[in-house]
């Protein structure tokens, strides 16, 4: 889960605040002892100050969330990173009502109508290279 998380955390912050600047982690692997990440816990800061951390975890069931706190309100999304796309959101406004679609659908989409364009699709190689090296700079 690692890649996607950074890639959101990335995707919703960027366009505002930069790139990524600084990255920590702590990882666990003590309970089962092996090579895996158990537990991983990272925080980044980005160019413009903003922050943002991520948990992943195999050793206990919980619901997804994203939780976005700013000066103009918060919102959270709980169990909305899933295959089917459902889940729900609020704010401290209120709730928000959003259409459940299949995630991967609009990415292939993308990715063939990039092809029939011959343009770069919305997420390209670039992207998922930038994400990996995040997560080599956190298991260093």
């Amino acid at each position: 889960m690692g890649t996607h998380l950074v890639d959101l955390c990335r995707w919703i912050l960027q366009p505002t605040q930069g790139e990524m600047t600084q990255t920590k982690s702590v990882i666990a692997r003590e309970n089962w002892k092996g090579p895996h990440d158990e537990t991983a816990v990272a925080a980044f800061k980005f160019e413009g100050g903003a922050t943002a951390e991520i948990c992943t975890s195999v050793l206990f069931d919980s619901p997804t969330r994203l939780e976005i706190y700013g000066a103009r309100g918060w919102v959270i999304c709980e169990n909305t990173f899933r295959r089917e796309g459902a889940g729900r959101i609020w704010t401290n406004d209120g709730d928000i009502e959003f259409p459940v679609v299949n995630p991967f659908v609009g990415l292939i989409d993308d990715f063939v109508q990039a092809i029939h364009q011959r343009r770069k699709p919305e997420v390209d190689v670039v992207e998922g290279a930038r994400n990996a090296e995040i997560l080599l700079e956190l298991v260093k």
